[in-house]
């Protein structure tokens, strides 16, 4: 990087409460790629009080931070206005020649800036939910913060194409910089793992669009034709707690389906390394994780291939359509179970994941769009 190129990557919106959800994922791991060597000139922006630190290694970082409260920090419909002043004003106390907004849900980097701006889209959910009055702000967000940016990163090439469908954006301002995905270098089973035998894993989040219901229905299928359990590891949430729970309890499947949450890094590989088979029902996915982390621990998949789900996983794992339908799940369970892929094929796949999602790739293709390209 040229001593006159200074970066300022916004890391603003992490909090020690959303460190475990995906853009904060995302935004620290790219933090960590970028070489030591190449870190001078580049700046973090921080909230005040949040200590990167305790998550990443940042040596050879410079920080800013971004002052917290206001006149308006009390009133929780109008503290965006705080939150809008502050970051402003470190924005201007700062010397910078691009910015790299990795969040796609701050309200407050709407701003117009005659500094190179470069944003990422993740996915476009916001706008495809159940609420009008949401759908609406989501919109405007989307439009407004793309077009007040110089370049436009999708992690996938679903997330481009579904970019241009819905917003008039210059097909040549979008870049596609896939994710990186690292796993830990050791794993550790879980101090709550008490179960006995083999099962099949199920990570995601415990909402409606991930589609753990189709996988509930599909197990309830193979109960009793397979003594695998069945371990779904998310946070519980209202959709888990009131619909899911009672599903297993009144289907007998109590004994055979176990939750994890709040898992370290070693402890999710542990059960990536160890399950039998991992299955992704989710229908909403602009990048996909968590088939693409168990693939790399030679564990066979089954997925769907919804959203980005195809592109992302470069249509080497085994798929079932459509994603709602539990029978044809369950056949494609069974048929992995019986006849699962030789160590030759899961290999290949490893490696070809591994040589795509390093984060030494996504940090260099980011640099250069910073750095270089207009």
């Amino acid at each position: 990087m040229n001593s006159f190129e200074k970066v300022l990557i916004d890391a603003s919106f992490i909090r020690e409460k959303n460190i475990c959800k995906s853009i904060p994922i995302y935004t620290l791991r790219l933090i960590k790629a970028i070489p030591i060597e190449r870190r001078n000139g580049i700046k973090i922006l921080v909230q005040k009080g949040v200590d990167l630190n305790k998550y990443v290694d940042t040596e050879g970082y410079s920080f800013v931070e971004v002052k917290t409260g206001g006149l308006f920090s009390k009133v929780p419909k109008l503290k965006h206005i705080d939150l809008y002043k502050n970051y402003m004003q470190a924005l201007k106390n700062t010397d910078w020649d691009a910015i790299l907004i990795t969040s796609d849900l701050a309200p407050y980097t709407l701003f117009k800036t005659k500094k190179r701006k470069v944003v990422v889209i993740h996915d476009l959910k916001a706008i495809k939910g159940t609420s009008q009055i949401r759908n609406k702000y989501s919109r405007f967000f989307y439009s407004r913060f793309m077009k007040t940016a110089d370049k436009v990163i999708a992690i996938s090439r679903y997330t481009k194409e579904d970019i241009l469908s819905h917003y008039d954006i210059p097909e040549n301002k979008i870049t596609i910089v896939y994710n990186s995905v690292c796993l830990t270098s050791h794993s550790v089973k879980p101090t709550s793992f008490e179960i006995q035998g083999k099962y099949i894993l199920w990570v995601n989040t415990l909402q409606e669009y991930k589609n753990i219901f189709t996988m509930l229905k599909a197990f309830r299928l193979i109960a009793n034709k397979t003594n695998h359990h069945l371990v779904v590891v998310g946070r519980p949430t209202d959709y888990w707690n009131k619909k899911m729970l009672p599903y297993i309890e009144n289907n007998g499947l109590s004994d055979r389906v176990f939750l994890l949450s709040n898992l370290t890094d070693e402890e999710l590989k542990y059960l990536y390394e160890n399950a039998s088979l991992f299955v992704t029902t989710s229908t909403r996915e602009g990048f996909g994780y968590t088939p693409i982390e168990a693939a790399m621990c030679c564990c066979p998949v089954i997925s769907t291939r919804c959203e980005a789900l195809g592109d992302t996983t470069q249509n080497m794992l085994n798929y079932y359509e459509p994603p709602y339908d539990e029978t044809r799940l369950s056949e494609a369970i069974m048929s992995i179970l019986k006849n699962p892929p030789t160590k030759e094929n899961l290999q290949q796949i490893k490696s070809t994941f591994e040589n795509l999602y390093t984060p030494n790739v996504q940090a260099d293709s980011i640099l250069r769009i910073l750095q270089y390209e207009k």
